[in-house]
């Protein structure tokens, strides 16, 4: 039988998105081989016997520090299959039967815009039926019965399941509670206007204790702190940084979200979140669709984003 391999040549919000259904059908059908190509965002995909990253040789988990400016991984992340997808560009196909070191594959894109799956960015209610029609015409392709079954109410918090929480002591959780959260990471794929955002910042800080996402020198100040360097955590290519941040700023009084990938990855975590806790700046247009993405995942939370 041809491997089937899932891949993503976009960022952070697109592969956990994608990821919902990946470890879905990966679940449904255990009795079938996959693989998986994401330039960042392994942490995602739930760690199970029939399934595996397919150039797992050639990955590095590291950035450079140039990914803080915004610059995009694929040009600081390099390996021969990356060469391989962007030379004959995967990018822009859906399905694609094709030979790679002497193997045959049935490659399926998980971008939002590819031609079947063809949906709005982050968007869980769109997503379905493009992911229905993608699997109908796997199951074409191959003449196999490929089950991808998505039941009323199926639980979709399937993603960073392997991996422990970072936990807290009682006094850290106290002194989280006092602090707004900013995530001042600069977008790869979309753009902000970097003065409003610093504005914001800046207001904020003159009346509350804030922790950045990474650290900024502009905002050295006894008021800010700068959460990769309090936690040693720093982003990585496997996105589990996301993980940890999330399992520890869901003690903060109050989350600053932008319209960027990495800040959006919230969805498994929202037993932990409240309401009047996150708050989207310069992104009002996507408050329907995140809410939308919220209430498809728990229909009972009162979790709901805001405007600041």
């Amino acid at each position: 039988m041809v491997n089937i391999v899932f891949y993503n040549l976009n960022h952070i919000g697109d592969c956990y998105i994608s990821s919902f259904f990946i470890n879905l059908i990966v679940e449904q059908n255990p009795n079938i081989n996959f693989n998986y190509y994401f330039i960042q965002g392994d942490s995602f995909i739930k760690n199970r016997p029939n399934i595996s990253r397919i150039n797992k040789e050639e990955f590095n988990n590291r950035y450079s520090k140039e990914l803080h400016s915004g610059v995009s991984p694929e040009n600081l992340i390099n390996n021969n299959f990356l060469k391989f997808l962007l030379q004959h560009k995967y990018q822009f196909s859906q399905i694609r039967a094709e030979s790679y070191n002497n193997t045959n594959y049935l490659f399926l894109n998980t971008w939002c815009a590819a031609p079947i799956v063809g949906h709005a960015d982050f968007d869980l209610g769109a997503a379905f039926e493009g992911w229905k029609k993608l699997m109908l015409d796997v199951k074409k392709q191959l003449n196999v019965e490929l089950i991808f079954d998505l039941k009323p109410n199926i639980d979709f918090v399937n993603i960073f399941t392997d991996y422990n929480d970072y936990k807290l002591n009682d006094e850290e959780m106290k002194k989280m509670k006092d602090i707004i959260f900013i995530f001042n990471y600069k977008p790869r794929s979309g753009r902000i206007n970097i003065d409003t955002r610093n504005r914001l910042i800046e207001s904020l800080i003159n009346n509350n204790k804030v922790m950045l996402a990474n650290y900024e020198k502009q905002f050295e100040n006894n008021n800010v702190l700068f959460f990769d360097r309090k936690f040693n955590i720093e982003p990585t290519p496997d996105c589990l940084n996301l993980k940890y941040i999330w399992d520890i700023i869901c003690h903060c009084k109050k989350i600053v979200i932008l319209p960027t990938g990495s800040s959006w990855t919230f969805l498994h975590k929202l037993k932990d979140l409240k309401n009047d806790q996150i708050y989207i700046h310069q992104g009002d247009s996507y408050i329907p669709k995140l809410n939308n993405n919220i209430r498809l995942i728990d229909k009972n939370t009162e979790v709901q984003i805001k405007k600041i």
